[in-house]
């Protein structure tokens, strides 16, 4: 195989997982629609929209899984910061809301009730103090601001992609910022 089409192949390959994330965030919002925004109710509508990209074709299940777990964190740290900068969502996104789909506002709206995922947030919070840093080069995350851990530089995503390395260190671990970070 040329190299021209290897790198064909990894954006071709790129693109589909994208377009899984935006489909399965896409299932989310339409299931939790119906105005069932309890954490049970998120988790269910995850499964159901990890199994779905599955059964489409979409992804293979690791994939899936991957997907699923990336979008859930990026729910659950956007939810946590809005909560504790007491932020809205235009100030949080750094964006125009025309820019950003109606649907993904409302159900990181709806995610974001504090009283409907106060466990959630405990256990993300859980999660990432075990982890350390939740964001690395080469995952998928949706829209926003991220700073490196290791020079402070920021990157902004204006739409679900890859974390790319830091444009000034190379670095590879990030957190999710907002406008006042």
């Amino acid at each position: 195989m040329a190299a021209g089409e290897g790198k064909e192949g990894a954006a071709r390959e790129e693109a589909r997982l994208l377009a899984a994330y935006d489909r399965m965030l896409h299932r989310v919002r339409e299931r939790l629609a119906g105005g069932g925004g309890s954490p049970q109710a998120l988790r269910q509508a995850l499964e159901e929209a990890r199994r779905e990209a599955v059964a489409r074709g979409e992804a293979d299940e690791a994939e899936a899984r991957m997907l699923a777990g990336f979008l859930e964190r990026d729910l659950a740290e956007i939810s946590r910061q809005l909560r504790s900068r007491g932020l809205s969502l235009r100030d949080w996104l750094l964006l125009d809301l025309e820019l950003v789909e109606e649907g993904l506002l409302e159900l990181l709206a709806r995610v974001a009730d504090p009283t409907e995922l106060a466990w959630f947030r405990l256990a993300e919070e859980a999660r990432l103090a075990e982890a350390g840093t939740p964001y690395r080069t080469g995952e998928i995350a949706t829209l926003g601001s991220f700073q490196c851990t290791g020079c402070g530089e920021r990157i902004h995503l204006h739409r679900a992609g890859r974390l790319p390395p830091c444009p000034r260190c190379r670095g590879t671990a990030f957190r999710r910022v907002g406008r006042g970070d």
